[in-house]
């Protein structure tokens, strides 16, 4: 059947607000939601959490925060549709003019610690779509496209699942254009191949 979505945005997990946490997701959250109408949420993770240091993977952040919130999202028929956040990329970067909670997240610190100024995010995130190397050689992209496959594994077959949004605002200065058709969804089109050889065709 055709199942037309109607959804919102769940947040703070990205920003390390856990399950167990006092403010943290709770059950009575979608019940909640689910009164209001609502059968879809965007939840938000983070690379940093899937992979604090160059290939070390923590699947315990998924099964201890994510496979709750979905557990309880379907007990309400709300459908999940996780996507990897970052607000000012990656811990290394923020607005300095701002409060403290305006540190960045989402990139991992090892992907930028020590390597540009903490207004620098834009200048980051577009050496990241240039292929920038990781300290073991790799791209960067061939981690964030190894966190994303983490992802699929755990969930592959999980009609719980809506989709994956696969990056929250990639950005890059200069012609927006020339970005999306030569960096941005080439990315793309490799992280979506890279889910669905995991089993997740969601």
């Amino acid at each position: 059947r055709v199942v037309i979505l109607r959804g919102m945005n769940y947040a703070g997990m990205e920003f390390g607000n856990f399950v167990g946490a006092p403010n943290g997701p709770a059950a009575e959250d979608f019940a909640q939601m689910a009164s209001w109408g609502v059968n879809a949420v965007r939840v938000a993770i983070s690379w940093q959490y899937l992979e604090p240091e160059p290939g070390v993977f923590d699947e315990n952040y998924l099964i201890d925060n994510l496979d709750p919130v979905i557990a309880w999202a379907a007990a309400h028929d709300i459908l999940v549709i996780p996507e990897m956040h970052q607000f000012y990329t990656s811990p290394c970067f923020g607005d300095t003019n701002e409060p403290p909670q305006w540190s960045g997240i989402g990139f991992p610190s090892w992907t930028c610690e020590g390597q540009y100024t903490p207004e620098e995010h834009f200048k980051a995130m577009c050496e990241f779509f240039a292929g920038k190397l990781a300290p073991d050689g790799r791209t960067l992209i061939e981690h964030f496209t190894d966190a994303w496959r983490l992802v699929a594994t755990h969930y592959a077959g999980d009609l719980r699942l809506g989709g994956f949004d696969l990056s929250n605002e990639p950005m890059c200065v200069g012609n927006l254009r020339d970005f999306q058709r030569d960096r941005l969804n080439p990315m793309l089109r490799d992280v979506r191949e890279a889910l669905r050889s995991a089993g997740a065709e969601h």
